[in-house]
């Protein structure tokens, strides 16, 4: 299967609202291994290359604009064993218009078209185009290298190496596994 990652670009509202945690155990639940994660900061001709927009934004004003500079956002490389994993996560993502999002998607927590949380790229080709534009294309594909691996890297390595059931030796907190500290650390990317 050659369709195993992708990446989950959580927005500056996503990365500051209560969605955050929600978001992670959304991809997880849906069979996504988070590989590794990254802060960005954005900015708005990178994203305007990324959804291939091309009409004059007012900087001032525009919505997408003020969001996309408003504060850093979480890029997840992710990693899906069974395969489908653009499309799976699109569908995690839900419908762009939280009105229209069905309840369990990561959209359905958004406040508005602009406000929605999370981008994802729609196929393998833009995932790689995509990441690209984010981060470089000589970075992109060395991350696109490590998440079709599935290798752990960064703060999710640390956390596996803690976690028997990942081929650690040992739990934190007393022998107990706790998603809010895993959440912690994928946060901190």
């Amino acid at each position: 299967m050659t369709d195993v990652w992708t990446f989950a670009l959580i927005t500056p509202d996503g990365v500051v609202s209560d969605a955050f945690d929600s978001i992670v155990d959304l991809v997880q639940r849906n069979g996504f291994v988070v590989v590794t994660g990254r802060v960005l900061q954005l900015d708005l001709p990178s994203m305007m290359r990324v959804y291939r927009a091309s009409e004059a934004v007012d900087l001032e004003n525009d919505p997408f604009a003020q969001l996309y500079g408003s504060g850093a956002a979480c890029l997840l490389l992710l990693h899906r064993a069974d395969g489908d994993a653009c499309a799976t996560l699109t569908r995690c993502k839900g419908a762009t218009r939280p009105d229209a999002a069905e309840p369990g998607t990561v959209r359905y927590l958004g406040e508005n078209v602009i406000l929605n949380l999370l981008h994802c790229p729609d196929d393998p080709a833009n995932a790689l185009r995509e990441l690209s534009i984010l981060v470089g294309p000589e970075t992109a594909e060395r991350y696109r290298a490590e998440a079709v691996s599935g290798v752990l890297r960064g703060a999710a390595a640390v956390r596996a190496s803690r976690d028997p059931r990942l081929g650690g030796d040992f739990l934190p907190r007393g022998g107990q596994s706790h998603p809010a500290a895993d959440r912690a650390a994928v946060r901190a990317c």
